[in-house]
């Protein structure tokens, strides 16, 4: 932040050699100035001039008609602003509910789509799992139906074979009646 003291600035308008000269002149000055000066080319200060030339050779009625005049401008310019902030908030407000509704359809698609592709991988491994399981059991009972029946076939009796076997003589009596 630069601050300067105005009322120490005392260049003669023939003394100005910068831009930021004429800054400072023209601030300090801005009220009283009838002219505008002669080795003013840049034409940012040439307009600014003119403006300010314009408005201090204003009659008293003429200076309030431009008074009243930048004040309604200014109104306008504040509705204009006030118009451009309402018209931004309701486009932001639709473009969220659109973004949104359009989110969570393609949140459900995606959702959907990658629920399904988790629930046929777990499936996949249940049913793997538990065939495993079902085929080990029925492997496991068809190697006992032939150790009974190789026990049996060598005279072993029904307690021997069951207790070879972890079967209960109940068992071991029904795979062999189901032998033929």
């Amino acid at each position: 932040l630069v601050f300067v003291d105005l009322t120490k600035f005392t260049l003669k308008e023939h003394e100005i050699k910068t831009k930021f000269d004429y800054w400072l002149y023209t601030m300090k000055n801005a009220e009283s100035l009838r002219k505008r000066p002669e080795q003013i080319e840049d034409e940012l200060f040439v307009r600014l001039y003119d403006e300010i030339l314009q408005t201090n050779n204003l009659k008293p009625e003429e200076m309030e008609a431009y008074r009243e005049s930048a004040r309604y401008l200014e109104s306008i310019k504040s509705y204009l602003d006030d118009g451009r902030a309402i018209g931004i908030e309701i486009g932001e407000a639709r473009g969220i509910a659109i973004g949104e509704t359009r989110g969570i359809a393609i949140g459900e698609t995606r959702g959907i789509a990658i629920g399904e592709a988790i629930g046929e991988a777990r499936g996949e491994a249940r049913g793997e799992a538990r065939g495993i399981a079902i085929g080990e059991t029925r492997g496991i009972a068809k190697e006992r139906t032939k150790i009974v029946f190789n026990c049996a076939d060598r005279g072993m009796s029904i307690k021997d074979i069951a207790a070879l076997t972890d079967l209960s003589e109940e068992k071991v009596k029904a795979i062999l009646q189901n032998r033929q």
